[in-house]
């Protein structure tokens, strides 16, 4: 019976490891108008939105203190019954990221972003509304490729070829994201736009399977001693322009 008990515990306190909890400050995603999608072909999926209908834009996403109140009232109920996940009511999965910086909430973005909406969007089939539907999705979705604490933590969220001008209060940086993605799995980062000298920042870089973490280089050289947080690769450091972060995305 004491070895029953004693497994349960550590059961539940293993459960109730992963539940969310909230951050001190909501996070926000970079702007869409800041971020330039690069497609890796001539199939432009920007351009077949934009044919479907031209006043398309991207829209902002962001959360409220009435949002973060709702949040706290389901963990707090996820806290009392740890074996039961359950989303934040009313909240999408890209908002719910804002209010805990935990990965898990974009494996469904990920699988829509980049296989879903595309297949949607050329289909000429499907009724307009439904295709002009998942081109909106699909461009605000270029809007969270890229997230910051409004500090010195830049989160990276999808691997998109892309180029991204990335300014907060403590921070001023272009970042490149050159990617194979999800064709192949080579990932690269190339750090551009720092003041002389070197530059502390944060750099998380969400993980596929946080159980399975590659190997990350930095300027050809592997990390030694990787560290993972919230199924973010964590690389915190003093940075210069053009140093690169290199990995194949499993």
């Amino acid at each position: 019976m004491p070895r029953l008990i004693l497994f349960l515990f550590l059961f539940l306190f293993a459960v109730a490891g992963t539940a969310q909890r909230l951050l001190r400050q909501p996070l926000s995603y970079v702007p869409a108008q800041n971020v330039l999608v690069l497609p890796h072909d001539q199939d432009n999926l920007i351009l077949d939105i934009m044919a479907i209908n031209q006043f398309l834009a991207p829209r902002p996403i962001a959360v409220s203190a009435a949002d973060r109140k709702a949040a706290a009232k389901t963990i707090r109920q996820q806290k009392k019954n740890p074996v039961r996940q359950s989303r934040i009511a009313g909240l999408s999965a890209e908002q719910s990221f804002l209010l805990t910086g935990h990965a898990a909430d974009f494996d469904s973005i990920e699988h829509r972003y980049f296989q879903v909406l595309p297949s949607i969007i050329r289909d000429s089939a499907l009724p307009t509304a439904e295709r002009e539907r998942a081109g909106q999705d699909f461009l605000d979705c270029t809007g969270i490729i890229l997230a910051t604490d409004n500090a010195e933590d830049v989160y990276v969220n999808l691997y998109e070829n892309c180029s991204a001008s990335i300014q907060t209060p403590k921070l001023n940086l272009m970042l490149d994201i050159i990617s194979d993605y999800p064709v192949g799995p080579e990932v690269k980062f190339r750090i551009g736009g720092l003041e002389q000298g070197q530059t502390p920042f944060t750099l998380r870089i969400r993980l596929q399977h946080p159980d399975r973490v590659p190997t990350f280089y930095i300027n050809g050289r592997a990390i030694p001693s990787p560290v993972v947080e919230d199924g973010y690769y964590v690389i915190s450091r003093k940075w210069r322009n053009h140093e690169e972060v290199f990995f194949y995305a499993d």
